[in-house]
């Protein structure tokens, strides 16, 4: 990922992009308390759990069209008003400037464990930082609980986030179609924080459109 294209006033605003920093928050939390319980292998447990399962298998994913600025390049040829160039734009760096505060933290989260090869990504992705530290197992490095990206409601949603793009990887699998193949149409059961997800699961399911509905069943897709 290159950081170069961050600007300085970058927010983080989309739905996916607080959803991953919480589980950030969360694994900070729960891995600074095993560390206090000298619960070495328990902390590695969480630390792991959210860097595979949460960043890698999904948020990566998730994030992609955003971060790479893929959206825009869908609307090659299309006129777009100044309003909506913004918008894209902000989206992106909602997506690189979450990535960045991922990273960061994951490499001083697993720092105690692998401490050469983090300290030289570490030296390389955020060298301003590394300038000051000089180490990054350096006194006071360690992550410490940010409130202001802690939201157990999105957590929450994220799990129902979650369990759709698993469904949808799940339909295609069985089918033997390709992840990367577009389908039509992705029915979601219109469940409480669904919504806010849907232009990314559209990113990430390759989906035309997400359909919200009132129906039981969670997914449907529809080739």
């Amino acid at each position: 990922m290159n950081f170069e294209l961050l600007r300085e006033d970058a927010k983080v605003t989309q739905a996916s992009d607080l959803w991953i920093l919480s589980r950030l928050q969360e694994t900070v939390k729960r891995a600074t308390a095993e560390f206090e319980k000298f619960e070495y292998a328990k902390a590695r447990e969480a630390i792991e759990e959210f860097f595979w399962r949460d960043f890698c298998d999904n948020y990566l994913e998730i994030c992609k069209v955003r971060s790479y600025g893929l959206a825009a390049e869908k609307l090659v040829g299309t006129k777009l008003s100044d309003l909506q160039k913004a918008e894209i734009q902000a989206k992106q760096q909602s997506a690189i400037k979450a990535l960045e505060i991922c990273l960061n933290t994951i490499l001083k989260l697993f720092a105690p464990f692998i401490p050469h090869i983090c300290d030289e990504i570490y030296s390389a992705l955020f060298a301003e930082e590394f300038t000051k530290t000089q180490s990054i197992n350096a006194r006071g490095n360690w992550p410490k609980l940010d409130e202001k990206f802690f939201d157990q409601s999105l957590i929450e949603d994220g799990k129902l986030l979650l369990e759709v793009i698993f469904e949808v990887r799940k339909f295609k699998s069985e089918k033997n179609i390709s992840m990367k193949t577009t389908v039509e149409k992705v029915r979601v059961a219109r469940v409480v924080g669904i919504e806010k997800f849907v232009e990314d699961l559209a990113n990430v399911c390759n989906a035309k459109k997400i359909e919200l509905i009132a129906e039981e069943k969670l997914v449907e897709v529809i080739i």
